[in-house]
């Protein structure tokens, strides 16, 4: 049984050929074989079923699908790169709701104080604060800290 071709490495790979302009310079580029280079786009343009490259020992050239493809590839890469750099922003930053349940005289005393500072370091967190003598089940209630 044959293995699944992982899109997205064929893809790269071929964006790195274009950009590179040689096979060999992709596989240096990439860590890989010329031959694991030639075989990965060999093997997209069986998935398509398109020619991407026309290929002479001395020279790559794109077909007119090939640049086709190539201007999607460069903005789904883009759009990756886009994405994971958000997704490491949004990691290094804590963000999101904070439900805190606390009694009054130790809101007022304790938490009011460092609250401001709190949200001053961490602009992206909404607290919702509910200062009760009541006792409250933080479980069922949804509370993050009390």
């Amino acid at each position: 049984m044959r293995r699944p071709s992982d899109k997205f490495h064929l893809m790269s790979v071929f964006h790195t050929v274009v950009q590179t302009g040689a096979f060999n310079k992709a596989a240096e580029e990439m860590n890989m074989k010329p031959s694991s280079v030639s075989k990965a786009i060999s093997q997209l343009e069986q998935l398509l079923d398109v020619t991407l490259l026309y290929r002479t020992t001395r020279n790559l050239s794109l077909t007119d699908i090939g640049k086709y493809y190539y201007e999607q590839c460069n903005h789904i890469l883009k759009n990756v790169v886009t994405l994971e750099d958000t997704i490491g922003a949004l990691q290094n930053e804590p963000s999101g709701n904070l439900r805190i349940t606390a009694p009054t005289a130790f809101g007022q005393y304790f938490l009011g104080p460092r609250l401001s500072i709190f949200l001053e370091k961490y602009p992206n967190i909404n607290i919702d604060l509910d200062l009760t003598e009541k006792l409250r089940d933080i479980t069922k209630e949804g509370y993050d800290l009390a």
